[in-house]
């Protein structure tokens, strides 16, 4: 599947279309239409990424990924969601916990 045909998908999950995406991100009218035969610049498609909530690598490769955490797209989640405030802090109190608890890195054993 293409960038265009993932960022189709996504409007139509969104209830969107490509012409009002690019309006509302400030790009040209036709923009990402031209974006399988051209390459597109990697700031444009972050925009995109970050107004679905989906990783450049989803975007580019169609590869699902976890999500960068940035404050924008948690709240982005959670009201596409319905999802309340206190449900949101319990969760990322859930994961904080987590994170402090599990080592993120592997410890090199020393012969």
């Amino acid at each position: 599947m293409s960038v265009v045909a993932r960022i189709k998908q996504l409007c139509k999950q969104n209830k969107t279309s490509i012409p009002k995406l690019e309006k509302e991100l400030g790009f040209a009218h036709g923009l990402i239409y031209k974006w399988d035969a051209n390459t597109p610049g990697v700031d444009k498609v972050q925009k995109v990424a970050r107004h679905f909530g989906v990783t450049v690598d989803f975007l580019l490769c169609g590869q699902e990924q976890i999500e960068s955490f940035v404050p924008e797209t948690i709240i982005k989640i959670a009201k596409k969601n319905r999802v309340s405030i206190g449900d949101v802090i319990k969760v990322l109190d859930e994961a904080k916990l987590m994170i402090l608890s599990e080592p993120l890195v592997e410890s090199k054993e020393v012969s």
